[in-house]
């Protein structure tokens, strides 16, 4: 478990590191991946921010309906200039499960669908389950209570392991210095003693 909430941390601060490895190790969806990149970035969609946001929030709602999930919580909207979309996403449930691998991508001009993910999708790999549990371990999201207790349990360990840590290292460099002193000490009474 300490493993799964090192790595888990690494996936949300160092997504540098995190993707790659996951990438090789199980294989990642790309969420641009089958887009075509724009000759010039598109610095004024058709689409505003206001009527992007009223649109991808219908586009869930309609994937939502097709696929059998709920929206639990909508998570962000931004824009990729390069591809000229707008990407949504949101936390849906599926079956009891939390997922955080719902999102829709359309065109920012016309609204067009060109992409979406859903808990269980084609475009789904191994890596992005591995990620999704990673994800619902880190936040106690599945097994109810008890993970939730857990999870406050193993918080605890690792600052626990963190004070030790440094208490060991503390004691180490302690003995180091009285070592190091007293071995100066025996060396000045050794020399005496050979110049006598």
């Amino acid at each position: 478990m300490l493993f799964v909430f090192a790595w888990s941390s690494v996936g949300f601060n160092l997504n540098q590191a995190y993707t790659p490895v996951m990438q090789t190790l199980f294989g990642l969806s790309e969420p641009m991946a089958g887009l075509p990149a724009r000759a010039e970035p598109l610095d004024h969609p058709r689409l505003g921010w206001r009527e992007a946001y009223a649109m991808g929030h219908a586009l869930l709602g309609e994937q939502a309906r097709q696929h059998g999930f709920v929206i639990e919580k909508e998570k962000y909207l931004y824009c990729d200039w390069d591809h000229g979309v707008y990407v949504i996403s949101a936390r849906g449930t599926q079956e009891g499960e939390k997922s955080n691998r719902t999102s829709v991508t359309f065109d920012a001009d016309t609204g067009v669908v060109l992409q979406a993910a859903w808990p269980g999708s084609p475009s789904e790999k191994t890596g992005d389950v591995v990620t999704q549990w990673l994800y619902w371990l880190h936040m106690a999201y599945v097994f109810g209570l008890p993970m939730q207790i857990f999870v406050c349990i193993m918080g605890l360990v690792i600052t626990a392991l963190s004070v030790t840590g440094v208490y060991i290292w503390w004691k180490k460099r302690r003995a180091r210095k009285f070592s190091r002193v007293h071995r100066g000490a025996a060396a000045e009474i050794f020399d005496t003693e050979t110049a006598e």
